[in-house]
């Protein structure tokens, strides 16, 4: 009834299913039509109209397989392929590109299960990833001061945060200083399901003395990451309490959070949101949170201008305008709408509204379609350009730590234990740290797509989408902006300059990028192993065992695969694909000390004979201290 409808995204997405769909009834309607004219004519004994209607039924048939496997191409998963060290942008940082990944297994408890309790209420029976039985607070404190202290390039924590402040303060134009007392630092967390009423995902909030989720297993911003990041603004930076804020201001502080954060520091500003209708200012106050205050005024600006989002402009939260300094701390998690959620779209929750839903409309699937991907061009309008580019959110932001001790695949799920390597079957236990929001996007976006790549499906690989990236491009470099689209997100017209650097790594194994490898300007990825995930490039690894390269190689038909152990051990040899894939698992045991070969055929798990190419063998041995690992390439050619 309206035709200007006609355009609507939604609508381009039903014609081809609607007609399919008539398609589909037509062929069905018309092959059996013609079938009973056949059957007919030749009880009939009337040969060529049966041969004729013979023909029809045929043709009918023909129709509907046709339709039937166009309706089946649909629902292929559309994928992107990822060039691998070609850099784009301009890398950010006092070490440009630089992106600190420290991984420590020793952060968490690898028999936590992350169970779900549904009451609220949550007691030390349960056994959920925010608890302290599964967070070891010392490892974690470490994991965040070697990141500080390797982003920076210093061996003490104060030098390390002066350093941090001062290149800040360059880049915003302020000069060469560092933090000025009552200057305020704004930590941004990720508190996805704290926020609604009991029986949604949100805070219980029947009893005000118990704040707790509804859902206490969702994956969000780890607690003691943030209780760390704590200890050292306060303790090496020097930054006086009252002048530091934590929260995700269009949501709540679950109460063991608080807890755990207040009891050590109690002068900083823990942000509560009375949204409840029931729940004033007062109450929030009560339960020793700082309100918080929405401005009068729009903070953002949309650059599409109204013709892909269902806004024009947002107005912030007031942390958000006069934080002089904010650090995003998002959780690493996969995502229905956007393949992916990181620290850009941790800004979904900076802007006043009661939900984030109109921004959906600028991110790969937009609503209603879950995991159902629409907008999966490169070059067109991404909402999260606009926000890393932001004065208040993007362009404030001093410091990305990104939180992946225990990741998810989805904003509203549960955590994942990780199968990719140095994981392996458990926790990812990690944290990456850095001054390039580009950057760390993108190594977290290749950590992301090589774990979940299960592309049966659209909910099983949704960082592996085309166009899921996409902002990435756009946000380094104008030349992969839309042709109608010029971000500018202050309401100046000013265009944003690139926002960091962007490029994929070298191989899911050896996760180089082009800084790494010696190859020019980009991505460094900077790896700080704890001492029980010790990897080759490590100068500790185990002398107790020995890789040796295939023999033949290249080879065709077969290769032996050789190792010495030193000791009796677990192993593990798995072969990969270069896109880190696991094509066979060799073996998975314990084996005595000794030269070993095993032979591998050139077979995949379920039999089947691989493609040529290159192909990477690892091998995992388990030892009393520690587990290592090595891995080598090698060349199948059929």
């Amino acid at each position: 009834p309206k035709p200007s409808r006609a355009s609507y995204p939604c609508m381009k997405v039903a014609y081809p299913l609607a007609s399919g769909f008539v398609t589909y009834l037509l062929g069905i309607w018309f092959s059996i039509f013609s079938y009973k004219k056949f059957k007919r004519n030749i009880q009939n004994r009337r040969l060529g109209l049966a041969l004729v209607f013979m023909l029809l039924t045929f043709s009918g048939g023909i129709l509907l397989f046709n339709q039937s496997q166009k309706s089946f191409a649909g629902t292929k998963v559309v994928l992107a392929a990822h060039i691998p060290n070609k850099p784009m942008g301009t890398a950010v940082g006092i070490y440009p590109g630089r992106v600190v990944w420290v991984y420590n297994p020793d952060a968490t408890n690898e028999n936590c299960d992350g169970s779900i309790v549904k009451d609220g209420v949550i007691d030390e029976k349960d056994n959920l990833w925010f608890q302290s039985k599964n967070n070891n607070t010392t490892v974690i404190n470490d994991m965040v001061s070697q990141a500080v202290l390797s982003l920076a390039g210093e061996s003490g924590g104060k030098q390390a945060w002066d350093t941090i402040f001062r290149y800040f303060n360059i880049r915003k134009g302020k000069g060469d200083v560092g933090y000025n007392d009552g200057e305020i630092v704004f930590i941004k967390t990720n508190a996805t399901s704290a926020w609604g009423e009991p029986g949604q995902w949100g805070m219980y909030w029947s009893d005000l003395s118990k704040t707790e989720s509804w859902r206490p297993d969702i994956a969000e911003t780890n607690p003691y990451v943030v209780f760390a990041l704590l200890k050292e603004l306060v303790n090496n930076a020097g930054i006086p309490q009252q002048y530091i804020y934590v929260g995700d201001p269009m949501k709540q502080i679950y109460k063991s959070f608080y807890d755990l954060w207040h009891n050590e520091f109690p002068d900083i500003n823990y942000l509560g949101n009375d949204v409840l209708p029931n729940y004033s200012a007062l109450d929030i106050e009560s339960l020793g949170r700082s309100p918080v205050a929405k401005s009068d005024h729009p903070g953002i600006f949309y650059s599409d201008k109204g013709t892909i989002l269902d806004a024009i402009n947002d107005t912030l939260y007031n942390i958000l305008e006069k934080a002089d300094y904010l650090i995003n701390v998002p959780t690493m998690k996969a995502h229905a709408r956007a393949g992916i959620t990181l620290a850009a779209k941790n800004h979904f929750g900076s802007q006043t509204r009661n939900s984030a839903e109109h921004l959906h409309n600028g991110l790969v699937s937009q609503p209603p379609n879950n995991d159902q991907p629409v907008r999966t061009d490169y070059g067109m309008y991404r909402v999260q350009v606009d926000i890393m580019g932001n004065k208040y959110l993007g362009a404030n932001t001093m410091l990305v730590l990104v939180d992946a001790l225990y990741p998810s695949d989805e904003a509203v799920n549960s955590p994942d234990k990780w199968e990719m390597a140095p994981f392996n079957g458990d926790w990812a236990s990690s944290i990456f740290l850095s001054q390039d929001q580009v950057a760390v996007e993108s190594v977290c976006f290749d950590f992301l797509r090589t774990e979940y790549d299960d592309t049966t499906s659209y909910e099983t690989s949704r960082p592996n989408w085309s166009g899921v990236d996409d902002y990435l491009h756009q946000a380094a470099d104008s030349s992969n902006w839309p042709d109608s689209i010029v971000y500018s997100p202050n309401g100046d017209a000013v265009p944003i300059p690139s926002l960091g650097v962007h490029e994929h790594w070298n191989n899911p194994l050896d996760k180089q990028y082009s800084v790494n490898l010696g190859s020019g300007e980009g991505v460094e990825l900077v790896k700080v192993f704890g001492p029980t995930a010790i990897d080759e490039n490590n100068e500790n690894i185990s002398k107790d065992f020995l890789l040796k390269q295939n023999y033949p190689n290249p080879f065709n038909g077969s290769t032996l695969i050789r190792f010495t152990l030193g000791s009796s051990s677990q192993i593990s040899l798995v072969v990969y694909d270069i896109n880190g894939r696991k094509i066979r698992d060799l073996k998975n045991g314990t084996l005595s000390a000794g030269v070993r070969s095993i032979q591998w055929n050139g077979r995949d798990n379920s039999g089947k004979t691989v493609a040529s190419g290159v192909y990477i063998y690892r091998l995992d041995v388990k030892q009393n201290k520690g587990v290592f690992f090595s891995a080598k390439q090698m060349l199948y050619i059929k």
